[in-house]
């Protein structure tokens, strides 16, 4: 999950037109955090990482993950006739 969301953060970083250092300079972030955060690496808090995606026009949001029993279909590829 943290890749997709540092893509769509990195598009939106090339779309302003700015380096990795220059978007990280309002939250005195270098770009070496920057680089870790875009590439779904970053592992600090979570303050930041929400400063940065809000910084370019983004916010978190969190939902429940909806689990559904498998299907017959999905059983049988699994076990077979065992």
């Amino acid at each position: 999950m943290r890749d997709i969301i540092g893509l769509e953060l990195r598009k939106e970083r090339k779309k302003r037109k700015l380096s990795q250092s220059e978007s990280g300079l309002p939250l005195q972030l270098d770009a070496a955090v920057i680089s870790r955060i875009e590439n779904g690496k970053y592992t600090g808090s979570l303050a930041t990482f929400e400063n940065y995606c809000n910084l370019l026009g983004f916010e978190l949001s969190i939902k429940t993950i909806e689990h559904s029993p498998p299907s017959f279909d999905e059983l049988d590829e699994l076990f077979g006739d065992e």
